[in-house]
């Protein structure tokens, strides 16, 4: 599966899990060190912080056999503990 097909499934499985009460962005980030990298904006509403993970690092995993319920599974995990 092409990178931006992983994308467009990732988003729908984490926009059907997530619900309303978040919004989902995608957006290049920039590190300390100028590195950059493709990343997912995740926001709880009517919060002042959000989540950012990498798309790369996730279709990377895909890539190496994880699915993409999987993925979701680890990013949900993060919402819970961190959010």
């Amino acid at each position: 599966m092409e990178k931006n097909k992983f994308i467009e499934e990732l988003f729908y499985e984490l926009s059907c899990q997530l619900g309303k009460e978040f919004e989902m962005k995608q957006k290049r980030v920039w590190k300390n060190n100028g590195v950059s990298y493709e990343g997912l904006v995740i926001e709880k509403l009517e919060e002042e912080l959000s989540q950012v993970v990498s798309l790369d690092n996730c279709y990377e995993d895909f890539r190496a056999g994880i699915s993409v319920q999987e993925i979701y599974g680890v990013m949900n995990v993060l919402k819970t503990d961190s959010m």
